[in-house]
């Protein structure tokens, strides 16, 4: 917002440098303005395509990832109805006192399971509440964000891959988000793209 003021500002310091149009000139050219686009900042570009079912979970479960270095415990999968209709799988991977859960969810795009996510997920963004910060990022590529307690060391890193696949980790006992972002990075983001 603050580069759309910034211009507008620009834009009025211009028009007074300049000599003043005549009144038939200007009327037009107002009528121009008024109907033009927004610009490009006020645009919503990438518009979230309407529901479809979620693809079942066990092909979820099958993009679970092996990482090098950590134990990956048995996996779960399930289709959940409620609050919307949406697919998950999950598993454990654990490397010494450390423990991490790791998530891929299919939304089917249904905005009451995306929406709580992509209110966290605008670049540039951050929070921070009592020891708790929440940034977002960039993953392989997808839009993400990454909260970290420093005190409770635990942390969680969650990214939206085409708009419609959630990937989250949530780890604890750990000095930093490395461990997450690592088997976060494991999944074939590529594949799990193209799941229909």
């Amino acid at each position: 917002m603050a580069v759309v003021f910034v211009a507008l500002a620009l834009s009025v310091s211009c028009a007074r440098s300049d000599p003043a149009p005549s009144t038939a000139a200007a009327a037009p050219a107002k009528a121009a303005a008024s109907a033009a686009p927004p610009p490009p900042a006020l645009t919503n570009t990438t518009p979230t395509p309407p529901p479809v079912e979620p693809v079942a979970p066990e092909r979820l479960s099958a993009l679970l990832p092996e990482v090098a270095g950590w134990t990956r415990g048995a996996s779960r999968s399930e289709t959940v109805p409620v609050p919307a209709r949406y697919s998950r799988a999950e598993a454990h991977y654990t490397r010494g006192d450390t423990s991490i859960e790791l998530t891929l969810a299919d939304s089917g795009f249904q905005p009451l399971i995306l929406a709580p996510i992509s209110v966290f997920l605008g670049s540039g963004s951050s929070e921070r509440s009592g020891d708790s910060t929440r940034k977002a990022v960039t993953v392989n590529g997808s839009p993400g964000s990454e909260t970290w307690t420093p005190q409770g060391r635990r942390g969680e890193v969650v990214v939206l891959v085409s708009q419609r696949f959630v990937v989250s980790a949530t780890g604890r006992d750990m000095a930093d988000l490395e461990p997450l972002r690592t088997v976060v990075r494991a999944v074939d983001f590529s594949r799990l793209a193209g799941l229909r």
